[in-house]
């Protein structure tokens, strides 16, 4: 996989066309331009942060011209300090117009960028991944019962002794998998668990990153 840095990272900025989503897994991210001013605030030093203004000015004209720019950190809890360091950075980012949420790590379990998560199949999707998966590995065809199976394990989301968390990103919601009426169905299933069986929630932080609760989500409008 290549690294992009640079002006080819900041290029990428002013090609795409609807929303810019990004998935930030580590704890740490240690890049040289980030090196002094990290240093600065474990030093409890001044910092202008005129290394972040590029940036910040990108956020300003890409999110003026209609477009969106999200971001979600998973974040071990306790925090480490680059992760305390980012929650002194990020509002300046979010007035930037940039949407940022952090994601307690502890809480995830499985992270799939490219499809809806198993337990929210409808059984056409389920059948339009494994019917795949079978065919690219040439494996026993057993599609019936791992469908009914996935199906089965569904039923976990309506015991009142569960509690889940989903990631779902963009990415697997445009990424067609069957075909279009396939995925209109598995639309309007995440669709009805999201407003009839599973709770959204805003999670928030002080800025030193103290956790503070969550507030459960109840206007559509707020849902990305």
């Amino acid at each position: 996989m290549e690294l992009v840095q640079d002006e080819a990272f900041f290029a990428l900025f002013h090609s795409f066309t609807g929303t810019a989503f990004h998935v930030e897994g580590q704890d740490s991210y240690h890049t040289p331009d980030e090196a002094g001013p990290f240093e600065l605030f474990l030093t409890q030093q001044d910092d202008d942060l005129a290394w972040h203004q590029p940036w910040l000015n990108l956020v300003r004209n890409i999110t003026a011209a209609g477009k969106n720019i999200q971001r979600v950190r998973v974040v071990t809890v306790p925090h480490v300090d680059y992760t305390r360091w980012g929650l002194t950075i990020a509002p300046h980012n979010i007035a930037a117009g940039e949407d940022i949420r952090w994601l307690p790590r502890h809480l995830i379990r499985w992270y799939e960028p490219l499809l809806v998560p198993g337990i929210l199949h409808t059984a056409e999707y389920a059948e339009a991944v494994m019917r795949r998966v079978i065919e690219f590995y040439e494996i026993p065809d057993d599609l019936d019962a791992g469908v009914s199976a996935r199906m089965e394990r569904r039923q976990i989301l309506y015991r009142s002794n569960h509690k889940f968390h989903f990631i779902v990103t963009q990415q697997a919601l445009l990424t067609t998998v069957g075909d279009s009426s396939v995925m209109i169905g598995q639309l309007d299933r995440l669709l009805a668990a999201m407003f009839d069986d599973i709770e959204l929630y805003d999670m928030h932080y002080t800025l030193d990153g103290t956790w503070l609760g969550a507030e459960p989500v109840t206007d559509p409008s707020r849902i990305k």
